[in-house]
Order: C-alpha cells, then structure tokens, then sequence
C-alpha cells in the first residue's frame, strides 16, 4: 500500500489551466507566478479560487449594469443602485459603458 501511495504521480498544474483572473492586484499576480515556479499548489488553489470569485463579480457587474441602464432609461433616479456601482466599478471594468450621468443626480 505504502509503494502504491509513493508511486502514485503527483498532479501537475499546466500554465494553460490557470489564466490570470482580470481583478487579481499586481502583488497577487506576482504572488502566484512565484507559486506556481516553485510548485505551490496551495497557491495554485487559491488563484483557482480567486478566478471563481472574478467571474462571480462579471456577474454582478452585468446584472448591476443592466438595472442601472434601465433605470436611468426610465427617468428614475437608482439611489441605491448608483451606491453599489462604485464598489462593482472598481473590482471590474465591465461597467464603463455606463454614462456616469445615471449617477450624478444630487439624490445618487
């Protein structure tokens, strides 16, 4: 059992499965890049992790988007929505297209 256990291979982490999430900081970046060359599959499970949570954030920035385009394309005023555009803003790009006009009402 003990030679099976040894014999059996290790899992080998190809530089293809794992691409840079797009919100990851330079540190973080560097971080993995320094794991991954060194074999740190801890680190390779957390940048895996970190993907996960990037594309969670896509999903909130469209969804978010989306609602704040059709509030502003009906005249109303997304108070809270404008709120929580600028945390969705800084962790991802996907809003840009947004006019900042649909949050500069005093009220937002």
């Amino acid at each position: 059992m003990i030679a099976l256990s040894l014999a059996w291979p290790l899992p080998v982490w190809p530089a293809a499965v794992v691409e840079e999430p797009r919100c990851a900081s330079d540190e973080q970046k560097r971080h993995f890049e320094t794991g991954r060359r060194q074999g740190d599959y801890l680190v390779v499970a957390t940048w895996a992790s970190l993907q996960q949570e990037c594309a969670r954030l896509d999903e909130l920035a469209h969804a978010v988007g989306t609602l704040i385009e059709r509030a502003s394309t009906s005249g109303a005023t997304p108070n809270l929505l404008c709120r929580h555009r600028g945390f969705v803003e800084g962790a991802h790009e996907s809003l840009d297209r947004i006019s900042t006009s649909s949050c500069s009402t005093p009220h937002g």
